[in-house]
């Protein structure tokens, strides 16, 4: 579970950084499952409430590897393989107060149980394109 001080400490750093954290930003959100068949069964939903498929990235338990390689992985069908865990990589523009975005880690993390993910792996946040300069 993401506690809302991790998410307090996220916003607080982000405003020391001279962030406007009222603007809308680009969240990303990430779930871990060793199957990631069963994270592509989640897609759809997932997209269903806004949010976009970005890539499913394949981790070694042993090793700090991953592979994003999206030719790779789109050439190979994704099964579970020993040794190995999976991760979905969703975002959505929006934006976001320290209650808003601990409620919607409550919600994802509820999403994650419901379907049997190993887990609701938690957030990262970036600029939106068009507000990057230069």
């Amino acid at each position: 579970m993401i506690e809302r001080q991790l998410v307090e400490d996220l916003f607080q750093e982000m405003q020391e950084d001279g962030v406007d954290t009222s603007k809308e930003m680009l969240w990303g959100y990430y779930f871990v499952d060793p199957d990631p068949r069963k994270l592509e069964e989640a897609i759809p939903d997932l997209e269903a409430e806004g949010f976009d498929f970005v890539e499913m990235l394949k981790a070694s338990e042993s090793e700090e590897q991953q592979d994003s390689d999206e030719d790779d992985q789109e050439s190979e069908e994704l099964e579970p393989q020993e040794g190995y865990f999976f991760v979905l990589h969703v975002e959505r523009a929006e934006s976001h107060t320290v209650d808003s975005l601990t409620e919607l880690n409550e919600a994802l993390e509820q999403f994650a149980n419901a379907r049997g993910l190993q887990s609701y792996d938690g957030m990262d946040v970036s600029p939106l394109d068009d507000e990057i300069e230069g």
